[in-house]
């Protein structure tokens, strides 16, 4: 199938924890942080995979009719998790496993294409385009009775370099389980 060789699937798990000063909410943080990333060890999401995306610590603000006022400290600690080939069809247990080790918020869930995949696709699409303008461009000079001499300007785009929005082929992800009886959130 072709999600075995091509994609990944990637989110993001945040633990948030509450203390009475900033170390105490940093020292919490970090204990059920650990929890959730040995989580993600044990169900055979690799180190490299595991990027931590974000780190803080707030103030905590409660707010009522009477106003605001800090009670406390906030502390966060955000990882982005990719999962790749047979661990896909295991991202619900995953989630799962991870909230009941102390993760607290789930924020975007994505497929994505591999790097290695993205390149191929990205010279194939190359290769047609150079094939298919140039097949224009000698189809254009035949009918003015003229030859090519020179290539003057090529300009290539793709959306993710900044440039002009290209429409894509969608890719099934074929094969992909659905997450229902799988235990945790279902990932379609």
């Amino acid at each position: 199938p072709l999600y075995s060789s091509a994609a990944s699937y990637v989110y993001k798990r945040q633990v948030e924890t509450r203390g009475a000063t900033p170390l105490e909410a940093s020292n919490l943080n970090s204990e059920v942080a650990g929890r959730v990333v040995s989580s993600l060890l044990t169900n055979g999401v690799g180190e490299r995979n595991i990027k931590t995306s974000y780190v803080a610590i707030n103030p905590d603000w409660k707010c009522d009719k009477d106003g605001c006022r800090q009670e406390g400290y906030v502390a966060i600690n955000q990882v982005t998790v990719t999962l790749e080939d047979n661990l896909i069809p295991e991202a619900p247990k995953i989630i799962n496993d991870a909230i009941q080790a102390g993760a607290t918020n789930l924020q975007g869930a994505w497929f994505d294409l591999k790097d290695e995949t993205r390149k191929n696709l990205r010279d194939s699409a190359l290769q047609i385009a150079f094939s298919d303008a140039t097949a224009k461009v000698s189809k254009i000079a035949e009918y003015l009775n003229m030859r090519i001499k020179a290539i003057e300007q090529v300009q290539v785009s793709f959306p993710d370099e900044g440039g002009v929005p290209i429409p894509l082929a969608r890719i099934g992800f074929e094969g992909v389980p659905t997450a229902q009886g799988a235990g945790g959130p279902p990932i379609m």
